[in-house]
């Protein structure tokens, strides 16, 4: 249950963290962007026909468009590949008197990135086109609205924003507005009305970021007759549990704290273990409970009590985090 021990220490404990899931998405990009350059080193003239139509080349300015700065709107893709490849010389790298090419990388690129970022190119045509289809358009003043609401939810202005981003993550804000958030706002208005959050999913989101949570000690093992016997020694001496989830504990992550885990708060992936530990009392132990494919015994350690948050002040930022999620 190694994938299961590392969700379950996650999300049991429940902790979203908004700019982690922002800065994945950003380093996920980086793949697109690399796959970009590669190409168009290895077969410039093939793929420059198949980029995003600039303004000016057969659709009006105001279309769905990559680019969100007018001098960058205004240059075509084959100019755009060229200046690429202009910037790259042709030889990249000496290895004594061996010479690798701007092609050997761009081959090694495709074989070791290839299928996976290729699959993330043909999403974003597919965003490309089918906002084209439907008539969806995506202006460049969203797009910097996007980027300044970002910044201000991460509570820093956009000049500091668009720097830590070049800085920590070698992304420029062009690429951020191209590869990042124009595609992120075209498939909100693709999705429409399936990205509608009601108020029951805003006040679970609530409960989970903000509600009152459990403290509680864990043992888990494959075996369920294990998981009887260890139930019946901690039950037997609860002030023991630590020292049992040390040594028999198949969560080895837990075990080496005696079977601390992340405060268990309403509303994640094991429902069932949600249930049991909210109705014991501190210091009482669980059943066994049967969980993500493994048999879990609980102490209650004590409650979190809900933090003093308005709900009215967090909704925009809950509502956002659910729409993304959906997406």
């Amino acid at each position: 249950m190694t994938r299961n021990r590392s969700q379950q220490r996650n999300e049991l404990g429940v902790g979203k963290n908004t700019r982690g899931k922002w800065l994945k998405i950003i380093v996920a990009s980086l793949f697109l962007i690399g796959l970009c350059a590669a190409i168009r080193f290895y077969r410039p003239a093939e793929r420059a026909a198949a980029e995003p139509m600039a303004p000016g080349r057969g659709r009006p300015a105001d279309a769905t468009t990559l680019s969100v700065r007018p001098s960058t709107s205004e240059r075509s893709d084959a100019g755009a590949a060229e200046q690429t490849r202009s910037s790259m010389p042709a030889v990249v790298a000496r290895v004594n008197f061996r010479r690798i090419t701007r092609q050997d990388l761009a081959r090694e690129c495709l074989v070791h990135y290839g299928e996976d970022v290729l699959e993330s190119l043909v999403n974003k045509q597919l965003i490309v086109q089918e906002c084209r289809r439907q008539g969806i358009n995506v202006s460049r003043d969203e797009v910097a609205g996007e980027i300044e609401r970002m910044a201000k939810q991460f509570g820093i202005p956009v000049d500091q924003w668009l720097r830590m981003l070049e800085q920590e993550r070698g992304i420029t804000a062009e690429q951020y507005a191209n590869d990042i958030i124009w595609p992120t706002l075209a498939l909100r208005k693709l999705a429409g009305s399936r990205l509608t959050v009601e108020r029951e999913e805003l006040l679970k989101e609530f409960e989970t970021l903000y509600g009152e949570a459990v403290r509680a000690r864990l043992i888990s093992v494959s075996n369920e007759e294990k998981a009887k016997l260890l139930r019946d020694k901690a039950a037997a001496n609860p002030d023991d549990f630590g020292n049992l989830a040390k040594d028999f504990s198949e969560d080895t992550h837990s075990a080496s704290v005696k079977g601390v885990i992340q405060p268990i708060r309403r509303h994640g992936t094991f429902p069932e273990i949600e249930q049991a530990v909210f109705a014991m009392a501190d210091g009482e132990i669980s059943p066994v409970i049967y969980a993500g494919g493994q048999y879990v015994i609980l102490k209650r350690e004590g409650m979190i009590p809900a933090r003093p948050v308005n709900f009215k002040q967090v909704s925009p930022q809950l509502e956002e985090v659910i729409r993304d999620r959906k997406m």
